[in-house]
């Protein structure tokens, strides 16, 4: 019961944290294998692209619109949002 208790707190924690606006800057490809691509905002966050089975992040253009919203742990893991495009990713946030 313990257990379940904390998996919903985390979950709660984890839901009611605010998103973010940005904007693209660009999107960079460098020679991580599993996942090469990395994403730079106009507020000079940097994150790495995972979860992006059908969109193609690179034809993500500067000043297209974005949501950022904190998703499950690990921690830095969040979920972009393209708001001018209408698609998803999973990502991790890189250090500064």
């Amino acid at each position: 019961m313990l257990i379940q208790s904390l998996f919903a707190f985390a979950a709660a924690t984890v839901t009611n944290a605010p998103c973010s606006a940005a904007e693209v800057k660009r999107v960079l490809q460098d020679r991580d294998a599993s996942a090469p691509l990395v994403l730079v905002t106009t507020k000079a966050e940097r994150f790495r692209i995972y979860g992006s089975d059908f969109i193609d992040a690179r034809q993500w253009r500067s000043g297209n619109r974005l949501e950022i919203c904190p998703d499950a742990p690990p921690r830095n893991v969040v979920r972009i949002r393209n708001v001018t495009r209408r698609e998803l990713v999973v990502a991790r946030q890189l250090g500064s």
